[in-house]
C-alpha cells in the first residue's frame, strides 16, 4: 500500500499535540477533531461538536499534498514531516514553528485511525 493510500484509507482523530519534548498542549475540545484526507487531494477538517472557540467553523475544507518522496506532507498550508505512519497511528512533526513572539518551537501532532 502506498503512503497516499495509507493516509486516505482511514480518517485520523486527534490523539495528542505536544510542543518541545513531550509537553502536551491538547485541549479536551481538540479530542473529537477528525481529519479526512481524500484521494483527490482535498482534506476535510471536522472540529467535532466540542469547539474550542464559538467563532470556529466546525468543518473546514482544504488541500493536502505529499512532498519529498512521501517524507513530508503539506496539510492545510503547513508543511509537516511524517514521523510515523502505520495502520493505527499518524504522527506529524512541524519543525521550527515561529510563534507571534518569535520563539521557535517543534510541534508534534498525533492521530489515531478511525474507520471511514
Amino acid at each position: 500500500m502506498s503512503i497516499s493510500e495509507k493516509l486516505t484509507s482511514v480518517r485520523w482523530k486527534v490523539n495528542d499535540v505536544q510542543i518541545g519534548v513531550g509537553l502536551s498542549v491538547v485541549q479536551d475540545c481538540d479530542l473529537d477533531n477528525i481529519i479526512t484526507l481524500n484521494p483527490d487531494s482535498t482534506v476535510l477538517f471536522d472540529r467535532g461538536v466540542n469547539l474550542c472557540d464559538t467563532l470556529e467553523q466546525r468543518m473546514v475544507t482544504s488541500y493536502w499534498q505529499l512532498k519529498d518522496d512521501g517524507k513530508k506532507i503539506n496539510l492545510m498550508g503547513w508543511e509537516y514531516e511524517i514521523a510515523v505512519l502505520s495502520k493505527e497511528d499518524l504522527r506529524l512533526w512541524l519543525r521550527n514553528y515561529v510563534t507571534p513572539n518569535y520563539d521557535t518551537l517543534d510541534i508534534y501532532m498525533m492521530f489515531k485511525s478511525v474507520p471511514r
